[in-house]
């Protein structure tokens, strides 16, 4: 499913460079702080958008899509402030860092979970502001102030059919809805499970943890020290904060996919060495005796 998202990227481009365009033509009937609005608003709707759609084609790479969706950004707002004043340009700049950083984490963070309807969201929300700024730039061309009421109806009206299609359509979303509705206030609190002991075979020892919404099980394991270890992570929904594991210890950053993940560790020494979840909710550890 590339070719949508590259669909997307277009349409992104070809209206940002057209209200950027068009906004330099009209810059007679732009005041400069009116100009830092629009450079402010363009820069950071655009790149936040782009961002998003860079983080889900990334597929868990949020390098390549921030620095990317930043650099956007920053040309925008350059763009957007120059026929104006210093100031202007400062804001797009600015704005442009913000959105495509939240852009690209956003896009990260959603990549499991139905990314379509973020993206159509951000879509109706990012055409919408263009539509606005094109009417505004129009009516100040012709010295007038009010907008339509039309374009108030087409956005909520887009709203309210986005919302009934996602409640519709999304069988996923409408489960979690009511898992979410089920969770205990406690739910950040990982309960604690007994140690459990490994025992080599075949050369090395085989651990296996369960991934589940409420943490590791088991999240404390002993081990031999002198011994290869092989960690089989499953996880039956990805889509949990769990499935992102980082091992400081070993420099290790895993995703892990739906099913079984196997994590190989090279034999190690007598001590203890921690795992967690990327937001630092879940913890385990390994504990290495002699």
């Amino acid at each position: 499913m590339i070719l949508p998202y590259w669909i997307l990227l277009s349409v992104v481009l070809i209206v940002t460079m057209y209200i950027t365009m068009m906004i330099s033509s009209y810059k007679k009937q732009i005041s400069n702080m009116s100009a830092m609005m629009i450079a402010m608003t363009v820069s950071m709707i655009s790149s936040l958008y782009l961002g998003t759609i860079l983080g889900v084609i990334g597929q868990n790479r949020m390098l390549e899509p921030t620095i990317m969706a930043i650099v956007y950004g920053m040309i925008i707002g350059y763009l957007l402030g120059k026929p104006f004043t210093i100031l202007a340009i400062l804001d797009g700049v600015m704005a442009g860092v913000m959105g495509g950083m939240m852009g690209a984490m956003l896009g990260v963070m959603v990549l499991n979970q139905s990314p379509f309807w973020v993206l159509l969201l951000l879509g109706i929300i990012f055409l919408f502001i263009m539509l606005l700024l094109y009417h505004w730039v129009k009516q100040k061309a012709a010295e007038q102030h009010s907008i339509s009421e039309k374009y108030t109806w087409i956005f909520f009206l887009s709203l309210l059919l986005y919302m009934i299609s996602f409640l519709v359509f999304s069988a996923e979303s409408r489960t979690q809805l009511i898992n979410w509705c089920r969770i205990p206030n406690s739910i950040t609190n990982q309960v604690k499970e007994p140690e459990v002991k490994v025992e080599a075979k075949n050369g090395h020892q085989d651990i296996r943890i369960q991934v589940q919404a409420t943490g590791y099980i088991p999240n404390q394991i002993k081990v031999k020290a002198g011994i290869p270890i092989h960690i089989h992570f499953i996880n039956p929904d990805p889509q949990n904060c769990a499935s992102h594991i980082i091992m400081e210890d070993f420099g290790i950053k895993q995703f892990l996919k739906k099913g079984e993940t196997v994590i190989k560790l090279p034999a190690q020494s007598k001590g203890t060495y921690s795992f967690h979840c990327e937001m630092n909710m879940f913890f385990g550890k390994i504990i290495v005796e002699p």
